[in-house]
């Protein structure tokens, strides 16, 4: 399990930062640039967004299953994975239903101060969620190029 673990470890850090990119910077852009009308487009990107939060519970999960058997000896290892999972259950439990609501609220708002209230509203989760995902992609970078330089340290004698 633990040489398992040495190629599964890397594997799940650069699937998790692979699939974040690719949905943040190609897939959700491209459902607002191709989706005529805005209301469908964030019902469409929020939908997207819930059943990726699960994805990255999955990513995190497996990764602090793996560290466990793996031969990794610091703690620093599990705590990242610890503060990674952090973000999709942020995003699943305070951030996803603060969007959906104000984008419900939007498209039922009558009146356009009520309106600019909700949009500044909404806004302000959105550049959370935003600013949360680029702080976790960082990490995941940084997090893989660590990895895999201790893996190739361990391959080379020295000692994880």
């Amino acid at each position: 399990m633990k040489k398992l673990s040495l190629i599964l470890i890397p594997s799940i850090l650069f699937a998790w930062f692979i699939a974040t990119f690719f949905i943040d910077i190609l897939a959700v852009p491209a459902v607002f640039q191709n989706v005529s009308s805005r209301d469908e487009a964030a019902r469409l990107g929020v939908l997207i967004f819930k059943r990726f939060n699960f994805v990255e519970l999955f990513f995190s999960v497996s990764l602090l299953v793996f560290f466990y058997f793996s031969e990794f000896k610091k703690m620093i290892s599990v705590r990242v994975t610890a503060i990674c999972t952090l973000f999709p259950i942020t995003y699943t439990i305070l951030l996803t239903p603060k969007i959906v609501q104000y984008n419900e609220a939007k498209i039922n708002a009558i009146d356009e101060v009520k309106l600019e209230v909700i949009q500044m509203s909404l806004d302000f989760y959105h550049g959370i969620y935003v600013k949360m995902d680029t702080v976790k992609l960082i990490i995941l970078l940084i997090f893989f190029i660590e990895i895999v330089y201790r893996i190739k340290n361990k391959t080379t004698g020295e000692n994880i």
